[in-house]
């Protein structure tokens, strides 16, 4: 039966004194609905078929509660879906559906990765391999893989993350699931990133988004798109990464995808505070951790946080941005993300070094350094080299060349940051004219509209522009 019909008899007896005629009616209803991104519509009819009491038993059941979770997630409703999901994964398990099992275990662990819940999202994802298997259920299996290797990837294991992606894009080009094929380029272009190869994960991204495009995939288009502006970030091309942003963020709004509009909300505003346009930054920063709160995304939660510490020290505000980089910091540790709790002691090491308290500076700076090193993270590990080589018991000649060893691994800003630290440590004019190189490549690459306040409105860029003028580069 066509969707429409099918939404048309499972809304009406629904809301009609027979409600159990709807029920045959309801998962194609919602499926319809899903395509048609019309997810609050479908939301409402399943929330109503499972509060109804008696309605639902067994494989119905199930499926509505599989389906409803990650929309509840998704829309920002009260309660965030899990229990639902491990209500599904019980019942499925009880009436020994394997099948149901691995699917409920699949969308019960992508719904805790995107709450930050890395480690719970592994175990969740690994169990359910063996019952995908069991059933026969090869999708599930890819899924289940893909969701395993993301949590691995937020944890900050790189390598155990790549090993999973590949192993999805084999097998889903072995299926001609063009969807699986897209997802697992895409993350392997993230990882890559993160791993400073940034010709590869660029690729690889830019793969995703084509088979996106042809499949007419939106939702995954956008999330694309956002991975593309972060090749343009690393590249220092930042008026090319507004628009992916942009772009990003208009297709995640169209899609209800907003745990994505969110994400590219949040780059696009870290984008803007770069090049010094502070007040929509701090619009577009706010507003997306408010998006992040409502739908339960911690970890995005986070790394709003340390973004607007980072805004609070730009305008010289000293205590609201350590007050912002303590709550990152301990939201990092919260969700179990090294990167977020690197990021976050970068953020507080180095507003320490300004203010002059070197000790406490260095304390924060040796902590993520070991966080970095740990998981391979190439922009913190160059920053904390660098700005930990200009304090006292600094080893400048050691942190140059780690600078040196990671060559463009590490994002172009970082590189900036890194090279002025060395040469305020140093006082090698080398490191001052890759500083100021650097700079310039950026304001050529900025928003037209940017090309003056990225240097005016921005006080570490300000420093290396009248260092780099005094040294008459």
């Amino acid at each position: 039966m066509p969707g429409p019909s099918c939404h048309f008899l499972a809304r009406h007896h629904l809301q009609g004194s027979r409600p159990k005629l709807g029920v045959p009616f309801l998962v194609p209803a919602v499926d319809h609905l899903r395509k048609a991104y019309r997810d609050e519509e479908a939301l409402d009819l399943l929330e109503r078929a499972v509060a109804a009491p008696g309605l639902l038993a067994g494989k119905d059941r199930i499926r509505a509660l599989l389906r409803a979770g990650p929309l509840r997630r998704e829309r920002g409703r009260p309660g965030d879906g899990t229990a639902g999901l491990e209500e599904a994964v019980a019942l499925a398990g009880a009436d020994g559906e394997a099948g149901a099992s691995a699917e409920g275990r699949g969308q019960l662990a992508s719904h805790l990765l995107s709450l930050g819940q890395f480690v719970r999202a592994l175990e969740v994802a690994e169990a359910g391999l063996p019952l995908a298997l069991q059933a026969g259920d090869a999708a599930a299996g890819r899924g289940l893989l893909m969701t395993a290797g993301l949590s691995c990837w937020r944890l900050g294991r790189m390598e155990d993350a790549r090993e999973r992606f590949e192993k999805v894009l084999g097998l889903a080009r072995g299926a001609a699931d063009v969807g699986a094929e897209a997802r697992a380029m895409g993350n392997l272009g993230n990882t890559h990133a993160d791993l400073g190869r940034h010709a590869e994960s660029r690729t690889f991204h830019e793969r995703a988004v084509e088979l996106c495009r042809r499949a007419g995939d939106r939702r995954s288009q956008a999330i694309g798109a956002t991975s593309l502006g972060e090749n343009d970030r690393a590249d220092g091309r930042y008026a090319s990464a507004c628009e992916r942003y942009r772009e990003s963020e208009l297709l995640s709004r169209e899609t209800g995808s907003r745990v994505t509009e969110g994400v590219a909300r949040h780059d696009l505003g870290e984008t803007f505070a770069v090049v010094g346009d502070v007040e929509r930054s701090g619009e577009l920063l706010q507003s997306a951790s408010a998006l992040a709160a409502e739908v339960g995304a911690r970890w995005l939660v986070g790394y709003g946080r340390r973004a607007l510490g980072d805004l609070a020290s730009l305008a010289g505000d000293a205590a609201r941005a350590a007050a912002l980089y303590d709550e990152a910091l301990s939201i990092g540790r919260e969700v179990k993300s090294a990167a977020l709790e690197a990021e976050a002691l970068v953020g507080l090491g180095r507003l320490h070094a300004q203010a002059g308290r070197t000790e406490t500076a260095a304390t924060r700076l040796d902590e993520a350094l070991d966080v970095a090193r740990r998981i391979d993270e190439s922009n913190t590990l160059a920053l904390a080299t660098a700005i930990r080589a200009a304090l006292p018991g600094g080893d400048a000649v050691a942190a140059a060349k780690t600078l040196d060893d990671l060559g463009t691994r590490p994002w172009h800003v970082a590189r900036m940051e890194a090279r002025w630290w060395l040469w305020k440590a140093t006082n090698d004019r080398a490191h001052l004219m890759e500083s100021w190189r650097l700079l310039r490549h950026l304001r050529d690459h900025a928003p037209e509209e940017n090309r003056v306040t990225v240097i005016a409105n921005v006080p570490l860029h300000r420093d290396i522009a009248a260092a780099a003028k005094a040294a008459g580069l």
